[in-house]
């Protein structure tokens, strides 16, 4: 099929992307493994996503990083997608549309009081948070794919394996990729030199 999903693309072997080669280790960086997983939860589910941090480049990067974790499964994203948002453009956030959108934390001290501000995921790059505003049940609008299923844990029966979702081997190569990168830059597991 052409399309995976509504308002997705499937990438065709010679279309070429700028996200695609966006790095998502600077976005693994500022929010780990189990929140990056969250985020790609949320983005496969087209919702309204604000990154937050005081850094335009780091806001920058991160919002092509996040782009760029769909392309890696050969998706695009088609809906709104601003890097840093001008503080005259502040309406865009109410848009009804999907949309990925960097704010810097100065402009986004009063998101909630906003009319009609509802259903977003904001990802707080600088303290490592994400925090939904508005959202009538988070839990289904936004899955948790490393949510303890039984039947995913089970073991098989002969045999002393455990059966790991795909999820869950996803989060144990970013924690290793997370930590080869702070061994090569000399940092302990709390990013302390």
């Amino acid at each position: 099929p052409p399309s995976l999903q509504p308002c997705y693309e499937n990438v065709g072997p010679y279309s070429i992307m700028e996200d695609m080669y966006s790095p998502i280790l600077p976005l693994l960086r500022c929010i780990g493994a189990p929140h990056l997983l969250r985020l790609l939860s949320a983005l496969l589910c087209e919702t309204r996503v604000i990154m937050v941090s005081n850094n335009t480049s780091r806001l920058s990067i991160c919002v092509k990083a996040a782009s760029s974790l769909l392309s890696q499964g050969l998706l695009v994203w088609r809906h709104i997608h601003i890097p840093v948002l001008p503080p005259h453009l502040l309406n865009y956030i109410l848009a009804p549309q999907p949309y990925i959108i960097g704010l810097l934390e100065s402009h986004a001290g009063n998101l909630d009081t906003m009319p009609g501000f509802a259903n977003v995921l904001c990802v707080y790059l600088d303290r490592n948070e994400l925090r939904t505003y508005n959202m009538d049940e988070p839990e289904l609008t936004i899955p948790d794919l490393l949510k303890q299923h039984s039947k995913n844990r089970r073991k098989k029966e002969n045999e002393q394996k455990t059966i790991f979702s795909v999820s869950e081997l996803l989060a144990k190569d970013l924690d290793e990729i997370l930590k080869a990168d702070r061994r090569m830059w000399g940092q302990d597991e709390k990013g302390n030199k």
